[in-house]
């Protein structure tokens, strides 16, 4: 994102570790690679699966939101996110187009840059000759963000189910153009983020906080992370409270509904990141997922992140 070339340690300490924003981030990446066709106008075929981005004919690290995916018609598909263009990145995906080229002979090689707010001009389309590979830039730094932003708060309040655009403007929301700094944006990103059905959330808000890694780092992540959790506990907490009739003990419950709020966000990742890699969850597992607490979940959750099939869980 905003420096593609510099790699930013994770510590073990982040709310939100480098492993489930990988997996987030993947699974968003995927939603955002089947809109290209119709949303920016790239004749695309449908998204198949995810590749892996780890090929030995490169020796360098993809950003988290670069993704590979397998097109229904045998063409592959390069996604990546930069708020800036710079030489580097230009050689970085030359390198890697080389390196797919290899890994897939005889496919199509369609590499997708959407560009932030620092890039003032797209990139032509560019090809390889004889080569079976094409880039495409896509800029969404000349985009109103503010004007985005006011239209999706709109949306929020009155109710109104959100359309898979609404949800791809919101995904993509820090890569406009805004007079608000990155933080400010991303934390009202995350409000809108809150009035989602609750299946949608949690892809919405990986997005939006890897986007906000990307700009500022990691104390950024932090902190949007430590408030989220604390806002939603809280809220949920009264909720529990007035259904249950609940009014002592509140700082014990908070307590409990902190457990409960991060058992749940995990229950609904590893339940989404098996389903995106497996299909079914099969009944046994669904029963011990339903019942685990976060750290038996946190535990699942890293398996499902390796493993080759369901049943090695």
């Amino acid at each position: 994102m905003a420096d593609s070339t510099a790699e930013r340690p994770t510590p073990s300490s982040s709310r939100i570790s480098s492993q489930a924003l990988d997996v987030l981030l993947k699974l968003e990446a995927e939603q955002i690679a089947t809109l290209l066709s119709s949303r920016f106008g790239l004749d695309l075929a449908p998204i198949l699966r995810p590749l892996p981005t780890e090929l030995p004919q490169l020796a360098l690290h993809l950003e988290r939101l670069d993704r590979v995916f397998e097109l229904k018609d045998g063409g592959i598909l390069h996604l990546e996110f930069q708020a800036r263009l710079t030489q580097a990145d230009f050689l970085r995906f030359l390198h890697y187009a080389l390196a797919l080229l290899q890994a897939y002979p005889g496919r199509k090689i369609w590499l997708v840059v959407l560009c932030g707010p620092g890039v003032q001009l797209a990139p032509l389309p560019m090809t390889l000759g004889l080569l079976p590979y094409t880039q495409h830039y896509v800029l969404l730094g000349n985009q109103d963000g503010e004007a985005v932003l006011a239209r999706l708060r709109i949306l929020a309040t009155s109710g109104a189910p959100w359309a898979e655009t609404d949800r791809l403007d919101l995904y993509l929301l820090l890569l406009m153009r805004h007079q608000p700094d990155t933080e400010t944006v991303a934390r009202a990103g995350l409000a809108l983020a809150e009035s989602l059905p609750a299946v949608d959330r949690p892809r919405v808000i990986g997005a939006i906080l890897s986007l906000a890694y990307h700009y500022e780092g990691q104390d950024l992540l932090d902190r949007l992370v430590e408030e989220l959790m604390t806002t939603r506990v809280w809220e949920q907490q009264l909720v529990e409270s007035r259904e249950r009739g609940i009014e002592q003990g509140i700082e014990q419950g908070i307590e409990q509904g902190i457990e409960r709020g991060r058992a749940e966000e995990r229950r609904a990742l590893l339940r989404r990141a098996l389903s995106r890699r497996f299909g079914a969850i099969p009944p046994s597992l669904e029963a011990r997922i339903a019942v685990a607490d976060t750290e038996i979940l946190t535990a699942l959750f890293d398996q499902a992140l390796v493993v080759s099939t369901i049943d090695d869980i």
